[in-house]
């Protein structure tokens, strides 16, 4: 059962940071004139006393770090600017620049989703890259 719920860690972090390198890429300011870092507004689907939300501060911290602060990630908890499952309708619509949340949580509204997640009836012990192959 351990295992299981570190797989699933792995899986959201993993689907994060494709998520959030997407984002970063297509709302970069362009140039090299850009001195002022970019942030990014992005609310989790967790809130801010969950495992997951500070999962996702770690990875806003690496995110900074790596940018050399050219990209900095503003972390909200679930509420924060909408409620936790209308984080992809606010992200879509540009209320927020970006989600930090679980595919499972999307596949009423988009079909597709579900090959981010472990889908139903599980992936049988593998990971979604595998399961996707």
């Amino acid at each position: 059962m351990r295992r299981k719920g570190a797989r699933r860690r792995r899986i959201i972090v993993t689907f994060s940071v494709v998520t959030m390198l997407l984002v970063a890429g297509a709302r970069a300011p362009g140039g090299a004139t850009a001195q002022a870092p970019r942030v990014l507004k992005v609310q989790a689907a967790w809130p801010a006393a969950s495992m997951l939300y500070d999962n996702f501060k770690m990875f806003a911290e690496r995110v900074e770090k790596m940018s050399g602060g050219r990209l900095k990630i503003e972390t909200l908890p679930a509420g924060a600017i909408v409620p936790a499952f209308e984080v992809l309708e606010a992200t879509s619509k540009r209320v927020i620049d970006g989600a930090h949340a679980w595919a499972g949580y999307w596949v009423g509204k988009n079909k597709a989703a579900v090959l981010m997640t472990g889908g139903p009836g599980g992936t049988f012990g593998m990971d979604y890259v595998d399961y996707i192959g």
